[in-house]
C-alpha cells in the first residue's frame, strides 16, 4: 500500500509512504511532468540522483516503512505559441506547477483585449482561501490601453497604443473560470518588453 500526502497542486512536495509487509524490495516509478524543470527526490531524507527514463524516475529496493519525498518545480512560467499560430503571436500564457491560468473580467474589468503584461516584471503567486473554496492566484504589473477620444468611433486617426496606463493584472486557475457570473475570459495576453 502506498499512502500519499501532499498540498499539490498548490505546493510541489509529494510524500509517499510505503506500508504493508513484503519480503522482496520493490521498484517504484514516479512520473515527472513536462512542466517541472527540476525535481528533487529523497528516500528517507537522503537525496537520490535519478535520471528520468521516458518521463519516469525509478527508485529501486524500496521497502515497507520507506518514505519517498518528491519536490516538483513550482515556479511561475510564461509560455509562447508557435509563430504559425497567428492569433497568439506577441502573446504569452502563464502557468504555475500543473495549473494554467487565465484572466477574467470579474478581476480585471471589461475588454480584456486591452491588457498586456510587462515582460520585465515578475509574476507573483498567492493563495486566496476565499476564492471559490480556495485557489492560488497570480498577480503582475501590466498595462491597459485607455479608450480616449470618442469611445463610439470604430476607427480613429490616433494610435491607441500610445494611450495606456499601469494596471495590476490578476490571473485565476483556468479550471475555475465562469463561476462568478457571465463575464469575459482569456488565456493568451499580449506582452510588452517595456512600458513605453
Amino acid at each position: 500500500t502506498i499512502v500519499q500526502k501532499t498540498g499539490y497542486p498548490w505546493t510541489g512536495e509529494v510524500q509517499l509512504q510505503v506500508e504493508g509487509s513484503c519480503d522482496v524490495p520493490i521498484t517504484i516509478g514516479i512520473r515527472i511532468p513536462g512542466w517541472s524543470d527540476t525535481v528533487v527526490t529523497e528516500l528517507n531524507g537522503r537525496r537520490i540522483e535519478a535520471e528520468p527514463v521516458k518521463g519516469f524516475i525509478y527508485l529501486e529496493k524500496v521497502s515497507p516503512s520507506d518514505v519517498i519525498t518528491v519536490n516538483f518545480d513550482m515556479e511561475v512560467k510564461r509560455w509562447y505559441a508557435n509563430v504559425r499560430v497567428s492569433s497568439d503571436t506577441g502573446k504569452t500564457a502563464v502557468s504555475r506547477g500543473p495549473i494554467l491560468y487565465c484572466m477574467e473580467e470579474a478581476d480585471n474589468g471589461t475588454y480584456l483585449n486591452r491588457l498586456s503584461l510587462e515582460r520585465n516584471e515578475p509574476i507573483y503567486y498567492g493563495y486566496d482561501a476565499d476564492l471559490l473554496g480556495g485557489a492560488g492566484v497570480l498577480t503582475a504589473e501590466g498595462w491597459e490601453l485607455t479608450v480616449g477620444g470618442d469611445e463610439g468611433a470604430l476607427y480613429r486617426r490616433v494610435c491607441s497604443e500610445k494611450e495606456k496606463r499601469r494596471k495590476k493584472i490578476k490571473g485565476i486557475p483556468y479550471y475555475s473560470w465562469a463561476n462568478r457570473g457571465e463575464n469575459e475570459m482569456q488565456v493568451w495576453i499580449r506582452e510588452e518588453a517595456t512600458g513605453s
